[in-house]
């Protein structure tokens, strides 16, 4: 008995010790893991804070790149802001030209157009683009945030017309692509919807018997339907191919919400009602609205926090920036490379031309002189291609006599009395300067009629061409085989069956749907890209219904790609809003 007494005693004591082992042993555990996970959320507090802080200086370097696409502190001029609430800071650092990009410095790239070496090695630095790392330092530890900064184009746009919904045509339409308006040679330009809907109809030419559509590129879909693509009306057709179930191209990125607040800094547009508004010297910011007259943008960059209206033209060089719905009339003349506008627009976008042409046919019919006057402009204008377009036709001489060039008062000349010479001989009982008798016509009887104005601006502004003193004039009577390029790539480009036809040139890129009526032609791009900022109801304009990332073309409306203004639209323009459009390491 008292042997069992001292054996369970010992068992007594023995569990004792085990479960005070496994308790001790669960209690370290427990510690441990409250340790650690003690230590983990300081170090994700950490991290958090630490990201913060470097998206605090890309946010600054974007800020900086936007009031100067040339920023680039070096040296003693590095930007390092302390925050001493949390112990850190950021530093930003470019390189100073010597020797290898170190890590930690950021390399400027944005004015080039080739890439050059960064921190993450040779050739890494994308044309176009600032490659920005931020260093953070935070409580005793470092940390590097990287991310390339460009205007939105760092990668070319490959096609005039792209979208992310529906793209709907209607009558004739002409889409067509120049290498550029110095240089015209003929390139193929296509259209594309990024929408993969199993749909019928995403682009849809709707034409009657007589109208006529010609694509000079690839049609092509993301959405693998085989009636992605359908041309249900009685007309003509025409296009390079049709591709359904192709990969979605790539629009620019653009904040137009960010460009906006980066010009509130900007000086206050004070528009000129009813006269010509021009900009230039510095940027400007206009709380949106209405401006009734011409607008001119001299190499400048304009924020509109609201809509836009323009009752009038709108030509010049850089970019608007607009958050709001934007409406634009076309522009009486077609202009040189140099001066090329890209829009950034929220809202929808709707460009408006005249309807010249069927206004001047409308004159015709009325009048038998106006008639006589605009038959006698389309044959001389004809006549006088045929001479100067000829290869070998400029620049003769006494013994090697051509067409024109050193031959005053010859055919050339002949043909331009019917166009615009008050003084030279008219050929075959034409009329004399038809195209300043069509203006003073118009501006005779029809004064205050927006159509009659914009035509006979319009058709001034041909006229010159023809002249006495105008550059087909002088390149006729002199020898300047520059000058009469020039004249001739400027005549070429006159249609006299569509005089009536409003240019509106540049690069249109909006978040929401974009109409477009009544004879314009837009000599760029056009891009409807439907994102987070998008209206989110559908636009009623015109009889139709489009949502935002549809386009629609109606009313003779065409597209003339410009693929060297697409491909750099801010050539003009040394400063400009900038975007993160990657992140490339955190």
């Amino acid at each position: 008995m008292q042997r069992c007494r001292r054996s369970l005693r010992g068992i007594i004591v023995v569990s004792t010790l085990l479960i005070s082992t496994i308790l001790l042993l669960l209690v370290s555990g427990l510690l441990v893991s409250i340790n650690n996970e003690e230590h983990l959320s300081l170090r994700n507090a950490h991290a958090t804070e630490a990201l913060f802080l470097g998206e605090a200086g890309i946010a600054d370097a974007t800020y900086q790149l936007s009031a100067s696409n040339a920023w680039e502190p070096v040296g003693t001029e590095r930007i390092q802001v302390d925050f001493p609430e949390v112990n850190g800071r950021y530093t930003i650092e470019f390189y100073d030209g010597v020797g290898q990009v170190e890590r930690h410095e950021s390399v400027n790239n944005l004015d080039t157009d080739s890439s050059v070496d960064g921190p993450r090695g040779l050739l890494s630095v994308p044309p176009k683009t600032a490659d920005i790392v931020v260093k953070v330092e935070l409580k005793g530890r470092e940390f590097y945030y990287e991310a390339l900064i460009s205007r939105g184009f760092s990668e070319p746009v490959s096609v005039p017309l792209l979208t992310s919904g529906l793209i709907r045509m209607e009558g004739d339409v002409l889409i067509q692509g120049v290498e550029s308006l110095g240089n015209p040679i003929p390139i193929e330009a296509g259209i594309h919807s990024n929408m993969r809907a199993s749909r019928a109809g995403i682009i849809e030419w709707r034409g009657g018997t007589d109208d006529k559509a010609y694509i000079s590129g690839i049609v092509s879909t993301t959405s693998g339907h085989p009636d992605a693509i359908r041309a249900p009306g009685s007309g003509e057709f025409n296009v390079g191919s049709a591709e359904v179930g192709q990969a979605s191209q790539q629009f620019p990125v653009v904040d137009i919400d960010l460009a906006v607040r980066s010009g509130r800094g900007a000086t206050p547009l004070v528009p000129n009602p009813g006269a010509t508004t021009t900009l230039r010297g510095r940027d400007f910011r206009f709380e949106g609205g209405v401006i009734n007259g011409d607008l001119v943008l001299d190499g400048v960059n304009l924020f509109v926090d609201g809509p836009l209206e323009v009752n009038g033209t709108i030509t010049g060089s850089v970019a608007i920036y607009v958050r709001g719905d934007t409406s634009l009339r076309g522009s009486a003349e077609l202009i040189s490379d140099e001066r090329t506008l890209a829009l950034f627009s929220k809202g929808n976008v709707k460009l408006e031309g005249f309807d010249g042409s069927q206004y001047l046919e409308e004159r015709a019919e009325e009048n038998e002189d106006f008639f006589t006057w605009n038959e006698d402009a389309k044959w001389a204008h004809e006549e006088l291609m045929a001479r100067i377009t000829q290869e070998g036709s400029y620049g003769g001489d006494a013994e090697n006599p051509s067409t024109w060039g050193n031959t005053p008062g010859g055919e050339v000349d002949q043909l331009r009395a019917v166009l615009g010479s008050e003084t030279q001989v008219v050929p075959d009982e034409r009329s004399q300067d038809s195209l300043g008798k069509m203006a003073d016509y118009l501006e005779m009887n029809y004064a205050g009629n927006e159509t009659a104005d914009f035509l006979v601006q319009r058709l001034k502004d041909t006229r010159n061409l023809y002249r006495d003193g105008g550059s087909i004039d002088v390149a006729n009577d002199t020898f300047d085989p520059s000058l009469a390029a020039g004249a001739t790539r400027r005549a070429d480009r006159q249609n006299f069956d569509k005089l009536g036809v409003s240019f509106i040139q540049g690069l249109i890129y909006t978040n929401g749907a974009v109409y477009a009526t009544n004879e314009v032609q837009v000599v760029g791009a056009l891009m409807a890209e439907k994102n987070g900022d998008s209206p989110e109801r559908p636009w009623e304009v015109g009889g139709e219904r489009l949502q935002a990332g549809d386009v629609y073309l109606t009313g003779g409306s065409s597209l003339i790609y410009n693929k060297e203004l697409v491909e750099n639209p801010f050539a003009s323009a040394p400063n400009g809003p900038v975007v993160v459009c990657s992140w490339l390491g955190r």
